[in-house]
């Protein structure tokens, strides 16, 4: 396939859009369906020569930006590491001590935080709809937030939203702006609350009870999403001597509401954070319980849909972040942990709550009882996972919900391997143009840190030379010329996409724009 066969002098009409396009929007050709989609990160669309099972070790080999270390110490981000990005390509870590970094999209430390110098857990870094960055974790003695502008400016300076002895609270950006979070209260008998904010940190709604459970101890592991309809779905792991034992669930509305009161699914009592997923106008929970490995799928009202999926398994009942819930808008997809062969399967659940399929067996790469996280975007998920326990770096390996198959039999190592042993909290978020941006630490070595890296291979093959909606024909510039993209700063880059299988332009990124040199010029 040759940027040849979409010149608008030769065909018109050869190149199908994957996504709404923009007249002289930059296009990138994505190999992994032929289409055209928007080149959103110049440093990331530039990058395409990305092959699955090769180790990423530069931009030849699909790295975009080399493993970074973006704290000194072990994050114990019990809820997986807390890392997002903008719409610029610029990428927020909070880490351990309660520090904010901010990177541009080449990878260069632009501002840093020192929020407090004491050790936090379970922190969680949201992007609120304003652009702003709120920054949630648990001290010695209470949950506290802050919130900052996207330069890191303080807007919120670190503040305790209640004194609590649970770590595993749960928090989630608003779509009508501010954040909420959920958590267990330390009095007596440990009720789940509610508290949410405003974009700047202000408090909307005080802590308030929407789940009282009877027993006085013993933990609860909490995740929260919201819906479709804007209300808060919450899952709750109740860990304790006496009775509210198991998974529960329950809906809220953002004032604290209840929609659907806190129902149980499982009574067995495992000390892990149960997974959640969305898509338009449903959710699902998923949780080992030490025997099997079960899934639930509901509607927006907290009506289970069919009935129960469950898989045999005893893998992974003690540990949170070895199983992942995600899905592609169409069904979910949960992947787990099979003790039966020792392997770690996928498998799709559709959202009549019937009718569940194991579709791969991940024989190799062999990730049975690994710690991993994932994304779903255009029809794949990709995941990264690690030990936890061997002194190895982590994997990138990439799964298509149309085929249900591994895009490649072989994992993709990047970053750089640890002195000891890795850690137990990955995680992994898309970063535009076939990218993934991971977080990960190093249990031994003391560190925490960040690795960009592509998961697909593109090439860019010119700008669009009308607008069109996603599947339908658009014709395409080939020239050279200057064409906007988001800025990332830094000296011009030059790439050159006529070397790739997939034949595109060459060209050099500056600060504000992209220059095509023309096929293969």
């Amino acid at each position: 396939m040759q940027l040849s066969d979409f010149n608008p002098i030769k065909n018109t009409s050869g190149l199908i859009a994957g996504e709404s396009l923009t007249f002289k929007d930059l296009v990138y050709l994505d190999a992994t369906d032929g289409k055209g989609r928007k080149a959103a990160i110049a440093n990331f669309a530039a990058v395409g020569n990305v092959d699955l099972g090769t180790q990423q070790t530069n931009d030849s080999t699909g790295m975009i930006i080399a493993q970074t270390n973006v704290s000194s110490a072990v994050t114990a981000a019990f809820s997986r590491q807390a890392v997002v990005n903008n719409e610029n390509g610029e990428i927020f870590t909070l880490s351990n001590p309660f520090l904010l970094n901010k990177f541009s999209a080449n990878g260069s430390l632009v501002n840093s935080v020192s929020i407090s110098a004491l050790a936090f857990t379970n922190d969680h870094i949201l992007k609120l709809s304003n652009g702003n960055i709120a920054c949630i974790g648990k001290d010695a003695s209470s949950i506290q937030i802050a919130v900052f502008d996207a330069n890191l400016v303080t807007v919120k300076a670190l503040t305790a939203i209640t004194a609590s002895n649970n770590t595993y609270f749960s928090a989630v950006a608003l779509s009508g702006g501010g954040f909420a979070v959920v958590f267990q209260d330390s009095s007596s008998p440990l009720n789940s609350k509610l508290a949410t904010f405003d974009n700047s940190g202000n408090a909307v709604l005080s802590p308030t009870t929407i789940w009282t459970r009877t027993g006085a101890s013993g933990n609860q592991y909490h995740k929260m999403i919201q819906l479709s309809n804007g209300n808060l779905a919450i899952a709750v792991s109740s860990v304790n001597t006496s009775s509210s034992i198991g998974l529960y669930y329950g809906v809220v509305t953002t004032a604290g509401v209840s929609v659907l009161s806190f129902t149980s699914l499982d009574t067995t009592s495992v000390s892990i954070f149960p997974e959640m997923a969305i898509m338009n106008g449903y959710f699902a929970i998923s949780r080992p319980n030490g025997t099997n490995q079960k899934a639930y799928v509901f509607n927006n009202s907290g009506v289970l849909q069919g009935s129960e999926f469950t898989f045999a398994s005893t893998a992974g009942s003690g540990n949170s972040n070895i199983t992942k819930l995600l899905s592609d808008g169409t069904d979910f997809w949960l992947i787990w942990h099979r003790n039966t062969d020792s392997k770690c399967v996928t498998s799709k659940l559709p959202v009549t709550g019937t009718g569940g399929t194991t579709t791969i067996t991940t024989i190799s790469p062999s990730q049975y009882g690994l710690y991993l996280d994932a994304f779903y975007e255009n029809g794949l998920i990709c995941a990264i996972s690690m030990s936890g326990s061997s002194a190895l770096s982590p994997v990138m390996w990439v799964i298509s919900t149309k085929t249900g198959s591994l895009l490649a039999s072989s994992d993709t190592k990047f970053g750089v391997a640890p002195s000891t042993t890795n850690g137990f909290y990955p995680r992994v978020i898309p970063g535009g143009d076939r990218s993934f941006i991971a977080m990960y630490d190093y249990t031994n070595s003391g560190a925490t840190n960040l690795c960009v890296g592509k998961y697909a291979r593109t090439a860019i093959i010119g700008a669009a030379q009308n607008s069109v909606a996603a599947d339908a024909a658009v014709r395409m510039y080939s020239e050279a010329g200057a064409y906007e993209i988001n800025p990332i700063g830094g000296v011009a880059t030059g790439f050159n996409h006529a070397a790739n299988p997939i034949t595109g332009n060459a060209g050099a990124i500056l600060p504000l724009s992209v220059t095509l040199k023309g096929v293969g010029g």
